[in-house]
């Protein structure tokens, strides 16, 4: 069930806050290709919902529920969710990429604030 059927809606759209991008990671210059730079990622910062909601990725508008079950669903399908709480350059989207690691390693890291329970 995706996040926005457990809210009782559709998925409409998503906001993308970037997509390609020919760049190092973190854009620090000598670092390694960003996921970005490979067309492997996408940040996204809001969904819209069919009813015509929007919900941002943060902010206290976000509903609990929804929140907890894009965060799953993305953990369950990218091998990178970078979000709010994971670093400074995350707080306002998610991070979502492919990458590939050695052993499957997945990197999920995107903290529900402190109102989302469990």
């Amino acid at each position: 069930m995706t996040a926005a059927a457990v809210f009782g809606g559709s998925l409409k759209w998503i906001g993308v806050a970037a997509s390609y991008s020919c760049r190092p990671r973190n854009n620090i210059t000598g670092a390694l290709l960003s996921e970005h730079g490979r067309a492997n990622a996408i940040d996204v910062s809001a969904v819209g919902l069919g009813d015509g909601r929007t919900i941002p990725i943060r902010g206290a508008e976000a509903p609990a529920v929804f929140l907890a079950a894009m965060r799953q669903s993305a953990c369950d399908r990218f091998t990178t969710v970078l979000g709010p709480g994971s670093d400074r350059a995350h707080e306002h989207h998610i991070h979502l990429d492919l990458a590939r690691r050695r052993g499957g390693y997945r990197i999920c890291q995107w903290s529900m604030p402190d109102w989302v329970e469990p």
